[in-house]
């Protein structure tokens, strides 16, 4: 299907949907999320016609499997449960992970699977297995599988996220019953996502291809050039994926449904462990409340109250932690470079707790220093750059590579500056990457720009934060207000400004197939 395809099923969903739940407003709530469950069912086919009966066939098992959890006996739920778990990730090790295994176990053992990926597979199980834990623990389980499939196949978010517990999601009462507020920051949430995922995410991608595609290639770039691909690719992830969760928010708005901010400045961050809590805090917070927690309470009762400081920050912290980001950098696919990724992240997440634990004055001495909350911005930020070069290689040789090409071993020989002369134009170059497009003025005046973004303005929930636009509470962030000059208010200029953001949206999309979102199949 092409993105005009995609989008008139989406619209036209979105539209019966919204009709069917506006005139069924005072019917019982079972029947207003059957509609979003059917309307859910719809789009999943026009996406992936292949991995519906797999998806569909999951939920109805884990439905069985929930509601046989609430009404067996205590010795029998752990083993349901342990059941499910095995299915629903099983199976999403199987689609992600099998084909790779029997590729590397030689040309002997290789055979065509066929396992097409199922579209948000990912996901749908991180839902699933978030539904039957929380009915073993006591929560709130579905009632009837159309219940379970409106949560699981929720078609605003079915392709990545964000990700909310089943209780959260459908105690919210509001589904049909809209108001115009609702509509306007729903439209306005809209607007920005498409924005900042169909219009700045391309623009910054072609200054990352600018350095990725002759590194890809291996040829030698120079070092500015290398943190310069990295910094962009960082941006169009960010932009990429951010505007996505922003657009599915702004849907589910639509529908009366309040989904958690996925993102919250993350590239403000001062401290990694304060990275994790602003970038995609959804799946943190997942891997946190279901992984880290579950590993951590183990391991404190298996080494005691009394064991020492250093043993205790081993197994209570670092050991999760590492666990925890590994995982996080397996989940988005069976590239070993993913597993480095996690890893990479898993130290600098150990390293900050140290300092946390151990710093002692020296960390205290940083900390009263006026100087540190922008050294302290600078480092995190350039460490989450060079994990980028992890993320995007192709191999784990090509981001050794890299990584040693920001640290300053490089094998570039030539001029990093194009001209000595300077330049007059936007369009004249300024720095060569290696390949054949050099580094313009107006790709540096980009990445400026983008910066001024992330770092000085408020991003898009701070904003509309007046209307309350995401679902806060129960260990889902609260987002922190903007100042009020910078607050959006419902007003003639803020529709305007709205319109044209979405109309703009709207015709660029149409008018570029281009590649699938960067999280479209994790």
């Amino acid at each position: 299907m092409h993105n005009s395809d995609y989008f008139t099923l989406f619209i036209l969903v979105l539209s019966a949907v919204s009709l069917a739940l506006r005139l069924t407003s005072r019917a019982s709530v079972e029947v207003r999320r059957g509609i979003v469950a059917i309307g859910s069912t719809i789009v999943y086919y026009g996406f992936d016609p292949h991995g519906l009966p797999i998806c569909l066939g999951l939920v109805a098992i884990n439905w069985v499997l929930g509601r046989a959890i609430v009404l067996s006996p205590h010795h029998r739920k752990s083993t349901l449960l342990i059941c499910g778990l095995t299915l629903d990730l099983g199976l999403l090790a199987a689609y992600k992970y099998l084909g790779a295994i029997i590729a590397g176990l030689g040309p002997t053992y290789s055979v065509e699977l066929g396992l097409g990926f199922p579209i948000g597979l990912s996901f749908i199980v991180f839902r699933l297995v978030s539904h039957l834990v929380d009915a073993h623990a006591g929560g709130e389980v579905a009632r009837s599988p159309l219940d379970l499939l409106c949560y699981a196949l929720f078609f605003p978010a079915i392709l990545c996220g964000p990700l909310i517990r089943y209780e959260a999601m459908m105690s919210q009462d509001r589904l049909g019953r809209t108001t115009s507020v609702d509509w306007s920051i729903g439209l306005a949430l809209i607007g920005i996502g498409m924005f900042k995922n169909l219009m700045i995410s391309p623009a910054i991608a072609a200054v990352a291809d600018k350095v990725f595609v002759p590194w890809l290639a291996e040829q030698p770039i120079p070092v500015t050039g290398a943190w310069i691909g990295m910094i962009a690719y960082g941006f169009q992830v960010y932009f990429d994926f951010s505007g996505y969760s922003d657009a599915a928010i702004g849907v589910a708005r639509l529908l009366g449904v309040e989904l958690p901010a996925n993102f919250h400045s993350p590239f403000k961050a001062r401290s990694m462990v304060d990275f994790w809590q602003r970038w995609h805090v959804s799946l943190t917070r997942f891997l946190t409340i279901y992984v880290y927690n579950t590993v951590t309470l183990t391991m404190a009762r298996k080494i005691g109250a009394k064991a020492s400081a250093v043993k205790q920050f081993v197994w209570r912290i670092a050991y999760p932690t590492t666990l925890v980001m590994f995982l996080m950098g397996i989940w988005h696919g069976d590239h070993l470079t993913f597993a480095m990724f996690g890893l990479y992240h898993g130290v600098l997440l150990v390293v900050n707790h140290a300092w946390r634990n151990f710093g002692g004055r020296y960390r205290k001495a940083a900390l009263a220093s006026d100087w540190w909350p922008t050294i302290a911005l600078g480092l995190t930020f350039l460490a989450v750059a060079a994990g980028w070069a992890i993320f995007r290689a192709s191999n784990p040789g090509r981001a050794f590579a890299m990584l040693g090409t920001l640290l300053g071993r490089s094998e570039w020989t030539g001029a990093t500056l194009a001209s000595s002369a300077w330049p007059s134009h936007l369009a004249d170059p300024l720095l060569t990457t290696g390949g054949a497009m050099p580094i313009t003025v107006a790709d540096i005046a980009l990445l400026l720009a983008l910066f001024l973004i992330v770092w000085v303005l408020p991003n898009s929930n701070q904003t509309l934060s007046r209307f309350n636009p995401v679902f806060e509470g129960g260990g889902y962030p609260k987002i922190a207000p903007s100042t009020e000059a910078l607050k959006l208010s419902l007003s003639p200029a803020w529709a305007l400004s709205v319109s044209c953001l979405l109309v703009w949206s709207v015709v660029a999309f149409l008018s570029n197939d281009r590649a699938a979102l960067l999280y479209f199949h994790f």
